[in-house]
């Protein structure tokens, strides 16, 4: 059992090397990482030095936080390849 598998069976069946597959899936991941980035904006709001950020340095904080999501997703997939490759 491969990394797709342990996270759905039903990944490993899928031809990865269609065009409207890997369109798909860069499309789905776009679309996750722009709410990640307009929930943080909402969830920012809230904050009092929040509201003290001009406009380009709030862009700022939104992506930092973006990108740590994005680098925990990386880290845990990564770690998961390991483990999943050596059982």
């Amino acid at each position: 059992m491969g990394l797709v598998e342990a996270i759905h069976p039903a990944l490993g069946t899928i031809d990865y090397k269609q065009p409207m597959v890997k369109l798909v899936f860069i499309g789905g991941s776009f679309l996750f990482f722009s709410a990640v980035f307009l929930v943080g904006a909402l969830g920012s709001y809230g904050l009092k030095s929040y509201q003290n950020l001009s406009s380009r340095n709030k862009v700022i904080w939104n992506l930092g936080f973006t990108r740590a999501l994005f680098g925990v997703f990386g880290t845990s997939g990564g770690t998961l390849g390991h483990l999943v490759g050596r059982g």
